[in-house]
């Protein structure tokens, strides 16, 4: 979803996010800038941990379950082999595991690298409420 700067592949809900502009893709919301985008998914992520998914496979098994056609253990996997956690290693939503989660599900979900500059600026932007 790089081209409309939603790199963690959220989907339309309740929430209002800031940069958040009208989708040009079904299903999907669309961002200002990629800053923004991150920015939304980074406190996606914090939500769950706060919900108590708070390993990469409580985490995932919410963010793409099977039921909606994902393979959520090729997903594990990757984001396992990427960051380096173990797949139910209970984790803390510091800085560091929020980035390295959103940049290996960035990279999961468009099929290249996270955007680390933007995907910084967009943890920056939390910062700044």
């Amino acid at each position: 979803m790089l081209k409309i700067n939603n790199p963690l592949s959220l989907r339309p809900s309740k929430d209002k996010w800031q940069g958040m502009i009208p989708s040009s893709v079904p299903g999907y919301i669309a961002f200002s800038g990629m800053d923004w985008g991150y920015r939304a998914g980074i406190l996606n992520l914090i939500t769950y941990f706060n919900l108590k998914l708070n390993s990469v496979s409580k985490i995932l098994y919410t963010w793409a379950p099977p039921k909606d056609g994902n393979d959520t253990e090729a997903y594990i996997k990757n984001v396992c082999s990427w960051t380096g956690y173990k797949r139910d290693q209970v984790l803390q939503p510091t800085e560091s595991v929020l980035k390295s989660l959103a940049a290996a599900m960035s990279r999961q979900e468009n099929g290249v690298k996270a955007d680390l500059n933007s995907l910084y600026r967009g943890y920056d932007l939390i910062k700044k409420k």
